[in-house]
């Protein structure tokens, strides 16, 4: 049989009869050769088998072995317009078939038709011994005009990739804290070199690296993806992280959340002053303090003016931990006397920004310990490029 329809492929015009007698003579020479190294009642089987794969010339020739039924009375197992409707599941393939016997579109075509087909006996027919012949014909996914001579079935859909990959959200802001830490120490140690290449070289590289480590199981088309994502936006990026606007702290779900109008007026009065020394100068040695003053005034601004609700407190804390990439030690300087750079010792609630008026919580709920996971914002730029990646079409 394979070898009946790859002549016909490769030669579509020329006289089927020819290809279809070469395989009837295949076919027999086989039957031949078992007669011999097989029992009787199997011997019959097999020579039943051989009958029915030889068919006629029609059932080859005409209908490219997709038989419409026509001249065939199925009743009393199937109505009269189960005979029609089968001989519509066919049209196509057939129309197609006598047009151009190696039509690339004849593999989807055979496959529908038999699933065609398959339906309106299940729906119409008796389920008689007959019927059920009919129904394993059609259920068999051999298919010669597709690859492999098996029906192309569409791909099963697959859940949404996890834009992170193997890792979890807080995993990956984890790993790019490392990425953040090197792009502010290297302008802060070469302050008249141009953001922009520190960016590229610091911040672009490396978080577009531990993307591709956390999605380093995926196929080589997801890859090359996360490449064009990053190579697309980095120019954006670049403008957003070097004139400060991405060093705009975050925030919750405002409708999640139920937050109050003047929320967002209150968190952009809690970050304006780092972020404008931000601007000034980025090796500016006092931006390790605004900058954990602001986080810790924009904490208290989204638990007073938004729902508090124990899912918030937990945002909250992810947001806003003690990460700092403006500080040496990464992390926000301590409240108190001494060396080194401090925040001023709380005795009781203050007020972190002068333009602020959100009352401060208690000590109790001040900025969570390290063991939080990062501060989300700050590495906005990963997770955009993460928003537009995860658009792609990937299947």
């Amino acid at each position: 049989m394979d070898e009946f329809f790859s002549t016909i492929k490769e030669n579509p015009k020329q006289d089927c009869s020819a290809a279809y007698l070469a395989m009837k003579n295949c076919i027999n020479k086989v039957l031949y050769g078992c007669k011999n190294n097989t029992d009787p009642q199997n011997l019959t089987n097999i020579s039943s088998r051989a009958l029915t794969v030889i068919g006629s010339e029609n059932y080859y020739c005409r209908y490219g072995m997709l038989n419409s039924f026509e001249g065939i009375d199925l009743q009393p197992d199937c109505p009269k317009k189960a005979t029609k409707k089968v001989k519509n599941c066919a049209a196509s393939f057939h129309k197609e078939f006598s047009k151009d016997k190696a039509s690339p579109s004849l593999c989807r075509k055979y496959t529908k038709a038999k699933s065609c087909v398959k339906k309106v006996i299940e729906k119409f027919c008796k389920k008689t011994e007959r019927t059920r012949y009919i129904l394993k014909i059609y259920q068999d996914p051999f298919n010669p005009y597709c690859p492999g001579s098996v029906d192309r079935r569409k791909p099963p859909v697959r859940s949404p990739l996890n834009p992170f990959g193997t890792c979890s959200a807080r995993e990956y802001f984890i790993l790019t804290r490392v990425c953040m830490g090197r792009f502010i120490r290297t302008l802060q140690e070469n302050p008249k070199k141009p953001c922009r290449s520190v960016f590229t070289k610091k911040l672009h590289n490396c978080a577009k690296g531990f993307v591709l480590h956390c999605h380093k199981n995926e196929s080589k088309y997801v890859k090359q993806n996360i490449e064009r994502s990053f190579a697309r936006n980095r120019a954006f990026q670049q403008r957003k992280y070097c004139h400060g606007m991405n060093f705009q702290l975050s925030y919750p779900s405002l409708k999640r959340n139920k937050c109050k109008d003047t929320y967002l007026l209150e968190k952009q009065k809690c970050e304006e002053d780092y972020v404008m020394s931000y601007r000034a100068n980025k090796a500016d040695k006092s931006l390790c303090r605004k900058y954990a003053e602001a986080k810790r005034c924009a904490k208290n601004a989204t638990l007073a003016l938004c729902e508090d609700t124990p899912q918030l407190r937990d945002e909250v804390n992810f947001i806003y931990d003690r990460f700092n990439p403006f500080c040496v030690s990464l992390s926000d300087p301590l409240a108190g006397k001494g060396p080194g750079e401090r925040l001023p010792r709380e005795s009781g609630p203050q007020r972190p920004s002068k333009a602020s008026t959100v009352p401060l919580i208690g000590r109790s709920d001040s900025i969570s310990s390290a063991a939080q996971p990062v501060t989300a914002k700050l590495l906005t730029f990963v997770f955009s490029f993460y928003l537009l990646f995860i658009g792609v079409s990937f299947f």
